[in-house]
């Protein structure tokens, strides 16, 4: 459905969790990635916003929660916008992979925000019928409803049950074998995670010349018995210590783990199974083949079956405390190999194993709270090699980074007080320089070079003959920025207007990138454009000319008629500080091709800047200025 919709240019968002990947199971990132796609087809609201330089402040900011940034960054926004002349849709997919920690924010944010938004923006919203998530949406009435429905909702049952079919037909050569697509799809009994294993093992049976007289030869009664049929036969061939290890720690790890956990859990674990045998024998569940392979399940239901106790045998149960307890070994060893640089050839790591630990273990070993776990959070957090890798890993490293650090410092009790302070003191000097160092994070040590000596002690700063900056400039932002011979920047920060020659163009502060120009002015300044200034609302662009302002809105020229008579050209213009009233200067060497001013008119215009000065720090509303012509002309050296 995003697919075609974004196809149509329909799409407005499109957000998909999952339960082992923490950007999928978050309610504020789904209210960040909603936002940044809704960019793409409202321009309005991107620069109402901020674009993403914005967009990144009010996510980084801590002290929001998700009623706050749903306002800022939504409701009010969107509010301040035209409306749009097409309805957008935001899908939002598999609400019942949320956390059960997360997921009341989502169903808050469902239940009592969206409906808050324009009437212009669509929801679309999948999940299965999971009793947390039916119970909350029970009283609420959207416009409409679609449910899959089990066996019990006849009318829904039946029209999934002809979806699976159509699916079936599609994937399988029904003419070569001697079953029908009904009696497959009876086996479904509505889970389309079944007909997609199904499929897969016909499309292998037929590949292999494998004759098919039963049903039941390949496919047990119900998902339920294919699960424990095939568990079974991966915990045969990997063996009972490995397939609890690997499938725990795939369960527990809060986002897919790499596929080279299997090879460090072998030499962990003295193994003598064949990596490449272990990871095809769990890749029927795990493995996901993509271009950087990882332990990823195909879909909830299959880790929830592994930790049910009623379903899986004692010898598939997988425990998640004791899984927990293993994985977070794992992450204080490679940490300490990290952190010392020893890495014996027996655990060696690889760089994509690396990275997952250094920018995942910190949450992880915060949540676990032991000993061991707190101690290698504090010496990682402490240590000046790993904070500046964790910033190389990517530009909004720096806001994750922050997160680890709030999280850190509150896990730390009264008896260690000191190490809650050096974090939160190392936290404030990185959040003040967040936009500098999600720039430029080879300033890392210019913004905590002031720290207290404990943090610096502690920190083992390397030590600099002299600051410096890395320069490089390939090419502008926007080749028109080049150009521009003036400029001015809106009221509230977050558009440039530049003009060249005769020509008008907006840019958007964060990204300097043009977003709308070049219009043509020269019907209405004659020569060229030389002061531009945005008016105090933002609505309009003094471009030298009383009687015809710059719509920002309309993007053209509008008559002001009361200004009507007064046509001539202005050198620039200064709006007093409670926008009521314009200060200008007449071009009197562009109307009269350089003469000298004889008549004293500088001197005015300078009366004029000093008087707009003292308006300024008056408190008053009004100041009478006069002065004595004479006086002016004989006062020598005036």
């Amino acid at each position: 459905m995003a697919q075609r919709q974004k196809k149509a240019e329909h799409l407005g968002a499109a957000y998909f969790c999952r339960h082992n990947d923490g950007t999928r199971n978050d309610p504020r990132y789904l209210l960040a990635t909603v936002a940044r796609q809704l960019f793409d087809c409202n321009t309005q609201y991107k620069g109402i916003i901020g674009g993403e330089g914005g967009l990144k402040g009010l996510l980084g900011n801590s002290k929001l929660g998700i009623k706050e940034l749903f306002t800022k960054l939504l409701e009010e926004p969107l509010s301040e916008c035209s409306p749009c002349n097409q309805r957008r849709l935001v899908v939002i997919d598999a609400l019942d992979e949320t956390e059960y920690e997360s997921r009341e924010d989502f169903l808050y944010l469902i239940t009592h925000c969206f409906r808050l938004l324009p009437k212009w923006l669509v929801f679309f919203i999948t999940s299965r019928p999971e009793k947390t998530v039916q119970f909350r949406l029970k009283k609420y009435n959207p416009c409409v409803k679609i449910c899959a429905g089990s066996s019990d909702q006849d009318n829904f049952y039946q029209q999934h049950e002809q979806d699976i079919q159509i699916f079936l037909k599609k994937k399988i050569d029904f003419s070569r074998l001697s079953v029908t697509v009904e009696d497959i799809s009876k086996k479904c009994n509505g889970l389309f995670l079944y007909a997609h294993y199904i499929v897969e093992e016909l499309r292998l049976s037929v590949n292999v010349g494998k004759e098919l007289n039963q049903l039941s030869d390949l496919f047990p009664r119900d998902i339920d018995s294919f699960f424990l049929q095939n568990f079974k036969r991966v915990h045969d061939q990997v063996g009972e210590s490995n397939f609890k290890k690997l499938f725990g720690c795939a369960i527990i790890a809060p986002a897919p783990l790499p596929v080279s956990i299997v090879s460090y859990i072998l030499k962990r674990e003295k193994s003598n199974y064949d990596e490449r045998q272990v990871i095809d024998a769990v890749s029927q569940f795990v493995v996901q083949r993509t271009s950087h392979q990882t332990l990823t399940f195909l879909h909830n239901l299959i880790p929830a079956w592994l930790t049910d106790k009623n379903k899986a045998l004692r010898k598939l149960f997988i425990d998640k405390k004791i899984a927990g307890e293993y994985l977070s070994k794992i992450f204080v060893e490679i940490l300490s190999s990290i952190m010392n640089e020893s890495r014996p050839t027996c655990l060696s790591t690889d760089a994509d194993l690396e990275n997952y630990v250094s920018c995942i273990a910190v949450r992880f070993l915060c949540q676990n709270g032991d000993v061991d776990s707190l101690k290698a959070v504090f010496d990682c957090l402490t240590s000046y090699d790993f904070i500046e890798k964790r910033m190389q890993n990517g530009r909004i490293e720096i806001y994750h980074l922050l997160d680890d650090f709030r999280l850190a410092a509150s896990c730390f009790s009264l008896e260690e007080v000191w190490k809650q302070e050096i974090l939160q003191e190392i936290l404030f000097a990185l959040e003040s320089n967040a936009l500098v160092l999600l720039e430029c994070p080879h300033l890392l040590n210019s913004c905590i070079r002031n720290a207290s000596n404990a943090v610096r002690e502690t920190l083992s700063i390397p030590r600099m003959s002299t600051p410096w900056l890395k320069w490089l400039v390939n090419a502008f932002p926007d080749v028109c920025i080049a150009d521009i011979n003036c400029f001015s920047i809106s009221p509230d920060r977050r558009t440039v207007v530049g003009a060249r020659h005769h020509f008008l163009f907006f840019f958007d502060v964060p990204t300097a990138q043009m977003v709308s120009g070049g219009f043509d002015l020269r019907e209405d300044v004659y020569v060229g454009i030389e002061y531009l200034e945005f008016s105090p609302d933002g609505k309009f662009i003094f471009f030298g000319r009383l009687d015809k302002w710059f719509s920002v809105e309309r993007h053209c020229v509008e008559d002001f008629p009361q200004f009507s008579e007064n046509p001539g050209i202005y050198k620039w213009g200064v709006f007093a500080s409670k926008g009521q009233c314009i200060f200008v200067k007449r071009d009197y060497f562009r109307e009269a091709a350089g003469r000298i001013c004889v008549h004293r008119t500088c001197l005015f215009n300078l009366l004029a800047l000093w008087a707009l000065k003292e308006i300024e720090q008056s408190r008053e509303d009004e100041m009478t200025v006069s002065c004595c012509l004479e006086v002016l002309y004989s006062e020598p050296g005036v």
